[in-house]
């Protein structure tokens, strides 16, 4: 598997480099004939100036043009130059991920929730985590949905189709990457100033709107406008003092003021938008431009074809850079004689009005490609995982050969594991260190994956719908003074309020009760099992209690697993195998001996 993306992605970045170092002597080519038509203009214009003679002014509009063709398209072979620049960026990325070398990506640690039923304990956010290797979103509104998939297990008929979607894009890594890159860019051109738009700041603003009315405004502008050219004609054709044109002055600049309030009312949310608008504006365009064999992907292109919502973003970008592009003097005398801000009042108001219903639609369309991009390029760097079958039982997880993901393929040990039945409750018994924890979030995480719309570490998985619930990593709180253990029961009171509730829950609680003296641990321990075995749930608990695994005798619910170790001399190996039964070695005391802690 890491072989396979591996080359793909040193073949494309040979490629790309290649592309890349052409557009790149094309645009410092281009940069040098534009610097040479600026001097050549700079000269001719001194000498026409110092003779008027007629051929200088000639060649000085010759290299003018010249000059201005050159700067467009010197940019754009600068465009290409960034943009392949973006994509060997993006595939360098795609090598990181490939070696689990995930400290330089976002680990979206604002997105993780106090007391989320498994974010915490199977490191879907923060260092290492689930998040760095599936988030490949560049938007930040689309990062937010990927969080809330990774959150939030969707209906089977959903996972279905983002599988199908995602199996058919994770075969176009060329319009992956080029969509990315696109999109980066754009992202990139925020500048440090500019405010913070979210499409939540977007779809609040277009949803009201000024009481104004549109046309006759308009046709009043036309008018003032009309009138203006006309009295500064009259002006210097007859040689009037400017003092005459006071009258149609201040009516325009009265005009304006009250333009100029409404403007910042209706314009108050998408202002500061560019950048933001740049990027939808750049997705919307790959996104209707680019196909593929999904129903899913289909119906998310056609809702952006249908409301023509390429065009309509690009006039509302155009309308924003118009705004932004008020604070210069030029501007203002135009603004005085044609009443620009008039204009741009109309046209905002009367963009609003027009698509305010379907913006909502365009953005959160993006978001979900973005996503669909996301699980694709897990899906290249992961093509030995499987998608798992979405089964119709109910409590039913088969897994073989199950890994972690986060677990690098030369320290992985995978296992074979499969739990069924309402209150099934396989109890984990094992050694310090020989992998308990480790295979309940290995469990836990395929599971996550699997109803994400994402391939499971494994060579076959089954599964049906089920909420995670973990209680793994409980920590005291001084701001509550809560401690651990108290912390841990109000874990253990969230899961049983939760199996009353919701249908099915499957648990992992690892070393429970490890708060407290071992003889109410066994007491709560024992008693949770059998309460658990009543129950709408299924899952595992993980235990150094020995005596716990004794439930398993009176109870046909609940089964012993464990993990083993052996010990040679001061030596411990652990071969992570999960073993049928109550673990049988120990090595606390080898461990303490080792540290010191012990005498030999």
């Amino acid at each position: 598997m890491t072989h396979t993306s591996t080359n793909l992605y040193e073949k494309e970045i040979a490629d790309i480099s290649a592309i890349y170092e052409q557009f790149k002597r094309k645009s410092s080519s281009f940069s040098w004939l534009r610097t040479i038509a600026f001097v050549i203009t700079g000269l001719t214009t001194y000498y026409y100036f110092q003779n008027y003679e007629w051929y200088f002014a000639v060649a000085t509009l010759g290299s003018l043009i010249s000059f201005l063709g050159l700067i467009s398209i010197q940019r754009k072979f600068q465009y290409q130059a960034d943009l392949n620049a973006t994509k060997l960026d993006l595939l360098q990325e795609e090598l990181s991920r490939v070696r689990l070398e995930l400290s330089s990506f976002d680990g979206g640690d604002r997105f993780s929730e106090n007391e989320h039923p498994y974010a915490d304990d199977l490191d879907v956010f923060g260092k290492h985590s689930l998040f760095q290797l599936i988030n490949r979103c560049e938007i930040e509104d689309s990062k937010r949905v990927m969080s809330q998939w990774l959150k939030t297990p969707a209906s089977f008929k959903e996972v279905n189709l983002r599988q199908k979607a995602v199996i058919k894009l994770s075969e176009k890594l060329d319009w992956l990457i080029s969509f990315s890159a696109v999109v980066r860019l754009s992202v990139q051109k925020r500048k440090k100033n500019d405010p913070n738009v979210s499409s939540e700041d977007i779809k609040v603003w277009s949803s009201s709107t000024l009481a104004i009315k549109l046309t006759s405004r308009k046709y009043l502008a036309y008018v003032l406008s009309l009138v203006t050219i006309c009295v500064i004609a009259i002006l210097f054709y007859y040689d009037l003092p400017y003092f005459f044109g006071l009258p149609i002055l201040i009516i325009n600049l009265i005009f304006l003021s009250i333009s100029l309030r409404q403007l910042k009312i209706s314009g108050a949310g998408i202002d500061g938008s560019k950048s933001v608008l740049d990027s939808y504006e750049k997705a919307i365009s790959e996104v209707t431009s680019f196909d593929i064999e999904s129903a899913y992907y289909k119906q998310l292109k056609q809702s952006l074809i249908e409301t023509n919502a390429l065009e309509s973003i690009k006039e509302l970008n155009g309308i924003i850079h118009r705004i932004s592009g008020r604070s210069n003097m030029l501007y203002f005398i135009m603004n005085i004689i044609f009443l620009l801000d008039v204009h741009l009042i109309i046209d905002l108001e009367k963009w609003r009005r027009k698509h305010s219903k379907n913006i909502s639609t365009w953005l959160d369309t993006i978001h979900q490609v973005e996503c669909l991009i996301s699980l694709a390029g897990y899906t290249i760097n992961k093509s030995k995982h499987c998608f798992p079958e979405l089964s119709e039982k109910s409590f039913h997880f088969k897994a073989e050969k199950l890994g972690h993901p986060l677990i690098s393929d030369n320290e992985k040990v995978s296992n074979d594991y499969t739990i069924e039945h309402p209150g099934a409750v396989d109890i984990l018994t094992g050694s310090n260190m020989s992998g308990k924890s480790t295979f309940q979030r290995t469990v836990g995480v395929n599971m996550v994956l699997a109803q994400t719309g994402a391939p499971c570490d494994a060579k076959s998985v089954s599964i049906s719908p089920c909420l995670v619930f973990t209680s793994m990593r409980t920590k005291d709180n001084l701001e509550e003074h809560t401690s651990s253990f108290y912390a841990e029961l109000k874990r253990i009171r969230l899961l049983l309020d939760l199996v009353e509730k919701e249908s099915p829950i499957f648990f992992l609680l690892d070393e429970i009760l490890k708060g407290t003296n071992s003889e109410d641990r066994h007491i709560g321990a024992v008693a949770l099992a059998k309460q658990l075995s009543s129950k709408n749930a299924f899952g595992i608990i993980s235990t150094h209690d020995l005596k716990l695994s004794e439930v398993a005798a009176e109870n046909e619910q609940i089964r012993n697993f464990s993990f083993n170790s052996e010990i040679e001399g001061d030596k411990i190996t652990f071969d992570y195998k999960l073993t049928n039964g109550v673990c049988k070695s120990f090595n606390a005391s080898q461990l303490m001996r080792n540290m010191g802690i012990l005498p030999d």
